[in-house]
């Protein structure tokens, strides 16, 4: 077996950081599967990842903005995802200006490494409520440590990462355990729901 990366490890090293955002976000909202994203469209993430470096916003934190506000209208032009050009347009943009006006912008000189580590701490909490929602006992520790992201992170970035599951999940949770527990709360208050309109249909 080769040690050299693949052309595909290649491809996603060379992308734009905004495109893992873009299909973090995608997968979560829209649930359609892997987005390919086409080297032709990273101008497009490369200039907006500027303006939100410059208006000092993470990635993640427009990515999951933008493909939330925007999932509904575009399932009701039947499309599969939330596309490109939607995503890195003008209105975006400024309908997530507009959603900011109150929000508090990161303090920060390196705003791309910040956006890089919220993306990565983004990554490890899908990977572990993914596990407690499976059943599987672990630890955000554990699954930065699989997944070679720092740790513990700074608490700016957990902070932003919370809040934005929060907004995501529209939970009001305090931690990652926490959220765990009201999202696997809600699931099993949903499965009894459904049991009992099942019961109930099959009483008539």
């Amino acid at each position: 077996m080769s040690k050299h990366p693949s052309h595909k490890v290649l491809e996603a090293i060379a992308e734009p950081a905004l495109v893992g955002a873009y299909r973090n976000a995608v997968s979560l909202v829209c649930r359609p599967g892997y987005v390919k994203v086409s080297k032709s469209q990273h101008k497009k993430f490369l200039e907006r990842q500027k303006q939100l470096d410059a208006a000092g916003f993470t990635y993640d934190r427009y990515a999951y903005t933008v493909i939330k506000t925007w999932w509904s209208w575009c399932r009701g032009k039947s499309m599969k995802v939330v596309p490109v050009n939607i995503f890195c347009g003008a209105k975006a943009w400024e309908g997530f200006l507009k959603d900011m006006e109150s929000t508090v912008r990161l303090d920060t000189a390196a705003e791309e490494d910040v956006s890089k580590l919220v993306h990565e701490e983004m990554t490890a909490a899908i990977y572990f409520l993914g596990a407690q929602l499976g059943g599987t006992v672990t630890g955000m520790s554990h699954v930065r440590e699989t997944l070679k992201y720092a740790d513990p992170p700074l608490d700016k970035v957990r902070a932003e990462a919370m809040s934005l599951l929060n907004e995501l999940y529209e939970t009001n949770a305090t931690d990652y355990n926490d959220l765990a527990r009201q999202l696997v709360m809600r699931r099993r208050v949903m499965t009894q729901v459904a049991q009992r309109v099942h019961s109930g249909n099959h009483t008539h």
